[in-house]
């Protein structure tokens, strides 16, 4: 199973129990047997005439997992959450753009062999029609189209910029995705890059996804310091999956010792760098004034990640990296 198991401390247990009191949402079907008895009279036979089609099996949008033969795992929350397309929703509204249903994707590349660049999401419905979900960078450079602002247009261009890129081997991100129509019904979720295609199945019920698990994440790293208002879900997302990526470098079991040493001094130099970028960019929103105020909040994330996001290697690794300090 490709799950994390999220219960390796008493603070990731806290957490947890918070994150859950909000309420986790599944949308798996449950799938019939119909198997008849042993011994079934011919009348009560649950068996369809042959010929008689029974029709593909269904499901609600919601939280759904592929896995490419490249070793990624891409899930898939349909539809987006509100808080991650408010910029990109400005954006069409103040151009003009017809409205769109997002997806947001979370790739998780760090078990991967090759880069992901994603091209298109195709639902299928029971009618078997198609919806097809392309990159969001894509609709926005229509939507520059759409109007004479050259500053608005310019804006289109900065986020579309913003927006662009695939996923690297050892890496975690998100990527928006957005179509027309959302069907209340699917048979089928195909993941595409232009080249293979992979079906992909809703998410495995009863647990905490990773899409969850990073809101609770910025969500608890907020909490922990109030200046962390001052940067977008975005750069906390981005902090916490180069944390786990570094983490990973440490939590490989069974390295020799010079190995492990070199993995534990790869990881902190990362993470020093990646703090002290944090508190850098936090100190020079607060100004002259104000400027030092923000140094240790860093560390602060990089211990939520590792209690929310990957406790599966963040104990060991946040033992090794403070011990380097």
């Amino acid at each position: 199973m490709d799950r994390w198991n999220r219960s390796a401390s008493a603070a990731a247990m806290v957490l947890a129990a918070t994150l859950l009191a909000g309420g986790c949402t599944t949308n798996g079907v449950a799938e019939s047997t119909g198997s008849p008895s042993a011994s079934p009279p011919p009348v009560t036979d649950p068996s369809p005439p042959v010929g008689t089609a029974t029709g593909p099996e269904t499901w609600e949008p919601g939280a759904f997992i592929a896995r490419p033969e490249s070793g990624a795992i891409i899930r898939i929350s349909m539809p987006a959450s509100e808080e991650l397309v408010t910029e990109i929703e400005s954006y069409r509204e103040r151009t003009g753009g017809k409205p769109v249903v997002y997806f947001a994707t979370d790739v998780d590349n760090r078990g991967g062999i090759e880069e992901v660049n994603l091209e298109e999401i195709n639902l299928y419905d029971p009618d078997g029609l198609e919806h097809s979900f392309i990159p969001v960078w894509r609709w926005i450079s229509d939507w520059e189209e759409l109007t004479d602002d050259i500053d608005l247009a310019n804006e289109g261009v900065d986020l579309h910029n913003d927006l662009l890129g695939g996923v690297a081997v050892s890496e975690r991100k998100t990527l928006l995705f957005a179509g027309e129509h959302l069907p209340n019904e699917v048979t089928d979720v195909q993941v595409s890059d232009g080249f293979t295609v992979t079906h992909a199945g809703p998410d495995e019920p009863g647990e905490v996804t990773d899409a969850q698990a990073n809101e609770a994440f910025i969500a608890t790293a907020r909490t922990s310091h109030p200046l962390l208002e001052l940067l977008s879900d975005t750069q906390l997302a981005d902090f916490g999956a180069t944390a786990c990526s570094a983490m990973s470098q440490v939590s490989v079991s069974g390295l020799p010792a010079n190995e492990q040493a070199a993995a534990v001094a790869n990881e902190a130099e990362i993470m020093d760098e990646r703090i002290a970028e944090m508190e850098t960019a936090l100190n020079e929103k607060l100004g002259a004034e104000d400027a030092g105020n923000a140094d240790g909040v860093g560390q602060s994330v990089y211990t939520a990640a590792s209690i929310l996001l990957c406790p599966e290697h963040g104990e060991l690794a946040t033992e090794a990296f403070w011990s380097e300090q």
